[in-house]
């Protein structure tokens, strides 16, 4: 298995283990409100979303790179240079993630973090 940014990669969108891209973006997947009842000022409130699929969608919907999130909810995928879109698999009705729009340069890794609604209030 390919490691990026110190994570690692289930996919990857060309290339391959032993020659990879030298692009993609890399992550967190976060989780807010994190903490119950209102919240004090000061207070990070924000959690990782460990586990999640994290998929990267070419212009033409196709997911043309996954991960897994870890237990810190980082992710980070290769991809040819480009637009795409993230998107968080969620199979329930909360958390609810956005997709994110994200520019994959021609080298290097593109930053790009995923905040979810927990649905806690």
């Amino acid at each position: 298995m390919a490691v990026l940014a110190g994570v690692p990669v289930m996919s990857l969108a060309g290339g391959s283990p032993d020659n990879p891209l030298p692009s993609g973006v890399s992550g967190m997947v976060a989780l807010i409100p994190g903490c119950p009842g209102p919240q004090k000022k000061g207070e990070d409130c924000h959690k990782p979303l460990p586990g999640k699929p994290v998929q990267l969608i070419d212009s033409s919907g196709k997911v043309v790179a996954s991960a897994i999130s870890g237990d810190d909810g980082k992710f980070a995928l290769r991809a040819m240079p480009g637009d795409y879109t993230l998107k968080v698999v969620i199979d329930a009705y909360y958390p609810r993630c956005p997709t994110v729009d994200v520019l994959v340069p021609k080298e290097g890794l593109a930053e790009s973090n995923i905040v979810c609604d927990s649905g806690m209030r």
